[in-house]
């Protein structure tokens, strides 16, 4: 509707993004993003959807990581916190992650257990790739890793996403991590990029789910920048120069 609107005197650029195309196959996450100029105000360097492909080319031989399963490196404090944050029963018991799922929950996670087992051969619980929205009901439509092994598109408020094969759910920071920010100073420092600070589960959760991945984000508006005249105007070495710190931030 938007462009549209806006067609007869902007220029607009469409990309088709996958998460994939700038080295993170662990969330699937295929998004289309449009970008409008006002026609006769801007003279572009290059065409920026034709950067991203070039960008997009660099990555073809980096990933950060091919499986959602790679995102799973919560350390054991961080998982005793959270476990004991969310515990509800006496301090003489014994608290379990599949303890503080509701009955529906527990329900969903069996049937979906159910059909991963029919569908791909396997138990759940001995596949590192599966992993279920439990919020979400297989009965009408299954929100899942599935045989690629990616997260599905993460959401605010949607609940818990359980890993079977580890028997917990996935900590915000692994669902940040997975959508290219670097909570740890680990993460942060393998890239040369400074980590994203937080005070407590609470605060991750708060930037979890918009749907926008980091990289891809980045990566558009990397490519429409590098394309966009400034004054004095750069020079058309300036994309490439782009994509040459793209590729050297994917080692």
């Amino acid at each position: 509707m938007i462009t549209d609107t806006i067609q007869e005197t902007h220029r607009i650029y469409k990309f088709e993004v996958e998460t994939d195309d700038v080295g993170y196959g662990k969330q699937c996450r295929r998004a289309r993003k449009y970008h409008a100029m006002i026609d006769d105000r801007v003279a572009m360097l290059a065409d920026p959807v034709a950067l991203y492909e070039k960008i997009k080319t660099n990555f073809e031989t980096a990933s950060a990581g091919s499986e959602a399963g790679m995102s799973m490196i919560a350390g054991q404090v961080e998982l005793d916190i959270a476990l004991k944050r969310k515990c509800q029963c006496e301090s003489d018991c014994v608290c379990t992650w599949a303890g503080q799922l509701t009955e529906g929950q527990r329900t969903r996670l069996q049937a979906y257990k159910n059909i991963w087992k029919k569908k791909f051969g396997m138990k759940a619980e001995a596949d590192k790739r599966a992993f279920f929205h439990l919020n979400d009901n297989p009965k009408y439509r299954c929100v899942w890793s599935g045989q690629k092994g990616c997260f599905p598109t993460i959401r605010r408020g949607m609940g818990p996403v359980w890993s079977a094969y580890h028997k917990r759910p996935v900590m915000a920071s692994e669902l940040l991590t997975s959508m290219g920010w670097h909570v740890s100073p680990g993460s942060a420092a393998a890239v040369g990029v400074p980590f994203v600070p937080f005070n407590t589960d609470m605060h991750l959760h708060r930037l979890v789910g918009n749907a926008m991945h980091l990289a891809n984000v980045t990566a558009v508006m990397a490519a429409i920048l590098a394309c966009t005249p400034k004054t004095p105007g750069p020079t058309l070495d300036t994309a490439d120069a782009l994509v040459a710190a793209f590729n050297a931030f994917a080692h």
